[in-house]
């Protein structure tokens, strides 16, 4: 017998109102259309580069499950903020570590988002963004960025959870570096 993950249909009611439950539904609304008044703080770009790439990947901005995977992927770069700046001999052990609690769904982890930040339980929450993550499929995805990020047929929420994170670390520190300077180009002649 399969085993299928059952919802119930509050979680169907609440997974349609992201705007109850993260303000940034509404302000990634706005965004979206060129509405947003005032500068965002740094924490708030933050979240709507992940809600873009989210978007691009598929995930309906109209259900709380995407909004509360963007907290998981959001958690999870910066653990790996800290990894990287470990030494590179306990790097590897720590990226390991982190994947492994990823992987299950009642780890500390999930409860630190879940319980203390949303005042939910776990099961809940999973629910949320496992029919997130099921809808994607009725929006366009960006293949290309999928494959560059690595989730194209991944089939796993935390894991690409993961993989996301590391996208999102790794564009942002692009981003950092100083422009380069070619020397014989047209544009430096």
């Amino acid at each position: 017998m399969q085993n299928s993950v059952k919802f119930d249909s509050s979680t169907y009611m609440m997974n349609k109102h992201p705007e109850c439950y993260d303000s940034m539904a509404s302000k990634y609304e706005a965004y979206r259309c060129g509405m947003l008044i005032g500068p965002l703080l740094e924490d708030e770009q933050q979240e709507i580069d992940v809600l873009r790439v989210l978007e691009e990947l598929g995930y309906p901005m109209q259900e709380t499950g995407t909004y509360f995977y963007k907290d998981i992927i959001i958690k999870a770069k910066q653990e790996l903020q800290k990894i990287y700046q470990k030494d590179p001999e306990a790097k590897e052990e720590a990226e390991a570590n982190l994947s492994k609690e990823m992987g299950n769904k009642f780890s500390q982890f999930y409860f630190d988002i879940a319980r203390n930040n949303l005042d939910m339980g776990l099961k809940t929450f999973h629910s949320c963004i496992s029919l997130a993550y099921q809808n994607r499929i009725q929006n366009p995805m960006n293949i290309n960025l999928g494959q560059e990020i690595g989730v194209d047929g991944f089939g796993d929420y935390k894991g690409e959870a993961l993989l996301i994170a590391n996208y999102m670390l790794t564009k942002e520190d692009i981003k950092s570096q100083p422009p380069v300077k070619v020397l014989g180009t047209r544009a430096n002649v």
